[in-house]
């Protein structure tokens, strides 16, 4: 599953950008705070329903909006031109299209942040290896 697009409305920082990814490899530069890591967090967040700053519970994810607006969209669309897309509204109702996160949250959590691994517990690291 290789994602060959990002588009964020609304997601932290941004108000609007599409990001075409190259299918071998994507390197982001740019200075700080400019949304390096915030582009990260939202693939983490469209496939599996959380990212930095959130959990399984959704606490949290309310900050992802940008400013003071009313909602906030990620979709991400692979290279087969299917996609994932997760929507949020301040009022804290979330969709999810597919409804049922794209692959294993911890597997993804743990290749976004090599260190989130060290954060499981030791039977949950023992069977994401398994």
């Amino acid at each position: 599953m290789t994602i060959a697009r990002l588009e964020l409305r609304d997601f932290r920082c941004f108000a609007e950008a599409g990001i075409d990814l190259d299918p071998a490899l994507t390197f982001l530069c740019a200075h700080n705070a400019a949304g390096k890591s915030t582009i990260v967090d939202a693939i983490e967040w469209c496939l599996a329903g959380r990212c930095r700053g959130t959990d399984d519970r959704g606490a949290g994810s309310k900050a992802l909006i940008r400013d003071d607006l009313d909602s906030m969209l990620v979709r991400a669309i692979f290279a087969d031109g299917t996609y994932a897309a997760r929507q949020l509204s301040r009022n804290g109702s979330m969709k999810a299209d597919p409804p049922e996160p794209v692959v294993n949250k911890d597997m993804l959590r743990c290749l976004m942040n090599g260190g989130a691994f060290l954060d499981l517990a030791h039977a949950d690291a023992k069977n994401l290896l398994l």
